[in-house]
């Protein structure tokens, strides 16, 4: 009996034992940070996200080291997202990009370039226009509330902008022209720069016969305008969508109110013609 008992307490410390090593075998999480931290300073950033993912979860949040560990990670893990969906949107790998810029974005959404990259791999895979657009507008939102990336948001919000422009001009596909200037427009509605849109979805609607349709657009449109704004093109246009619907006073109107020499010939022809 007390030789079955010595050999019971045996394996009971044993146990123990194996526990504690256990124990102490397992890195916390402002170790797993140092590890990560080591990784990307070796310009391994694939081995470094990983990393400072597993310190952030393994940190206690309601510490202080654990919070500290946190703050730390989340601000250097954001970083390695970036370089590694850049350099899969760069190798045109856009859903490991895109998979890479939102879990950046998740661990710390006050950085800017992961909305950047996300709106650049939506842009570069073409297949879903909608969500580029919002993902521009999201992108120079974010670059609007960070002061030294302010100058980089209305170059944002013309690439959201593009998509109805393009559509327009270089393919003939007026239908999304109209779509994609709406998305715009519903994902800016206080956007100074709206007027751009409504431009190209008056025009888009001019030469769809939709002149009816048009007409609201290209009336805020030039409503819109800035004093500094060239706005010969939009006042064209209000002409024609205006002669199109037989409002002749009112298409004069708006020709006589084109003044450069791009489009001034073309709008004294029109008034002339309307006025025999």
């Amino acid at each position: 009996m007390l030789k079955f008992t010595t050999k019971l307490s045996t394996f009971i410390l044993l146990l123990v034992f194996s526990f504690t090593l256990a124990a102490q075998d397992a890195p916390s999480a402002a170790a797993v940070y140092n590890d990560a931290l080591a990784k990307m300073k070796e310009k391994d950033y694939a081995a470094a996200f990983p990393l400072f993912e597993e310190a952030i979860a393994k940190a206690d949040s309601t510490s202080d080291t654990g919070k500290k560990v946190i703050s730390l990670a989340s601000k250097n893990g954001t970083s390695c997202a970036y370089r590694l969906g850049t350099a899969e949107r760069k190798a045109k790998n856009y859903d490991t990009a895109l998979e890479y810029f939102d879990k950046g974005i998740v661990m710390n959404d006050s950085y800017f370039g992961n909305y950047l990259g996300r709106a650049q791999a939506l842009d570069g895979q073409g297949t879903d226009i909608p969500a580029a657009i919002n993902a521009y507008v999201v992108a120079g939102d974010q670059a609007m509330a960070t002061s030294n990336n302010k100058d980089k948001a209305p170059a944002l919000y013309r690439k959201a902008q593009n998509f109805s422009a393009v559509s327009y001009i270089k393919e003939d596909d007026f239908e999304s022209a109209v779509k994609y200037a709406d998305l715009y427009m519903e994902a800016r509605p206080e956007g100074n720069d709206a007027y751009i849109a409504a431009y190209y979805k008056a025009a888009a609607l001019n030469k769809l016969e939709k002149n009816e349709d048009a007409l609201p657009a290209i009336q805020a449109a030039v409503a819109a305008l800035p004093e500094d704004e060239d706005g010969d093109k939009y006042h064209l246009l209000h002409g024609l969508v205006q002669q199109a619907l037989g409002n002749t006073e009112e298409a004069v109107s708006a020709y006589e109110l084109v003044v450069g020499d791009k489009y001034k010939a073309a709008a004294q022809s029109r008034i002339e013609a309307l006025k025999q």
